[in-house]
């Protein structure tokens, strides 16, 4: 049974994830076709095409802050205000290089997605946004839901990429919160984006849909996590 990780730079606190029996892996790769292997072999290759050199580092850093400029005042407010209020904790929690690497260095890219990062961070949590991404900071109140382990961040895999655990049918969205249940994954995607290897070799998803039913879907929280996913995070699903 595999031991998920919630947090970083705290103390230690786990969540067994459901284990699957060597019989249904056999079966589950056995029904498997050689495009689908393939494309599982490719998916599963780690790092970008990219060789990161300081030269490339520093002009991509430079690159980023121009196309920064161009974004008009009223799509980044949310991202200005932080660079006010704690502009340690935006270079602490979302620098450019994190940003860079997830976008093969598009500063174009990277840029919309730290802007975009922001403006869904204010409104998740509100002004809570402007504390450190921690347990006894901007997540303390979704603790409970958080425990409940529908979403988890597993061991690293083998190629030190960060691996997440979803099981859907763990939370019932109009009993715990949709906004409470996107905060969580929101806080487990920050904390996989401190991984480097993460950064320019994405994230691996898992899902396990056992126990969902009706009463686990909601229309908005699927949409709103669906965009934070695809245009909130500095790195690859």
């Amino acid at each position: 049974v595999s031991r998920c990780v919630y947090f970083s730079n705290m103390a230690s606190f786990s969540y067994s994830a459901p284990a699957i029996s060597d019989v249904e892996a056999e079966m589950e790769v056995a029904a498997l076709t050689e495009e689908e292997k393939d494309q599982i072999e490719q998916d599963l290759r780690v790092g970008n095409s990219i060789e990161e050199t300081d030269d490339l580092r520093e002009s991509g850093i430079r690159n980023l802050g121009m196309e920064l400029l161009k974004i008009p005042v009223d799509e980044k407010i949310d991202y200005l205000q932080a660079l006010l209020r704690v502009p340690d904790l935006v270079e602490k929690e979302t620098n450019s290089l994190k940003f860079l690497r997830g976008h093969q260095f598009d500063a174009k890219k990277a840029a919309r997605c730290l802007v975009d990062y922001w403006t869904t961070r204010k409104e998740l949590f509100g002004d809570k946004c402007f504390l450190p991404m921690k347990i006894d900071g901007a997540i303390h109140d979704d603790f409970e839901t958080l425990h409940i382990g529908a979403i988890q961040l597993l061991p690293n895999d083998e190629n030190g990429r960060s691996v997440m655990y979803c099981q859907p049918g763990l939370a019932i969205p109009s009993e715990v919160g949709i906004y409470s249940l996107l905060r969580c994954a929101f806080y487990l995607l920050q904390v996989a984006s401190e991984n480097t290897t993460t950064q320019a070799g994405g994230l691996v998803g898992i899902c396990c849909m056992r126990g969902y039913g009706f009463k686990n879907f909601d229309r908005i929280h699927a949409k709103k996590s669906f965009r934070l996913i695809r245009e909130c995070v500095p790195f690859e699903l």
